[in-house]
């Protein structure tokens, strides 16, 4: 779930099948880093890659699809 409040990322909540450990541990920093940086633009976590670019996707998607 992505919040925009007065166009700006409040919020994004993300529902993911991740194991504990790294992909797991990453979601929570990947959902902060876009509420921080305000876009999908979001650093890569070490061993994560795969989380790191499928929420980048999900993400811009989201954006997308709120800016219509």
């Amino acid at each position: 779930t992505t919040g925009i409040v007065d166009g700006k990322i409040a919020e994004v909540s993300t529902e993911h099948n991740e194991t504990d450990g790294i992909g797991g541990d990453a979601v929570p920093i990947l959902e902060q880093q876009a509420v921080e940086n305000n876009c999908a633009i979001v650093d890569a976590i070490s061993g994560a890659t795969e989380t790191t670019n499928a929420f980048k996707e999900a993400l811009q998607m989201a954006l997308d699809k709120a800016a219509q």
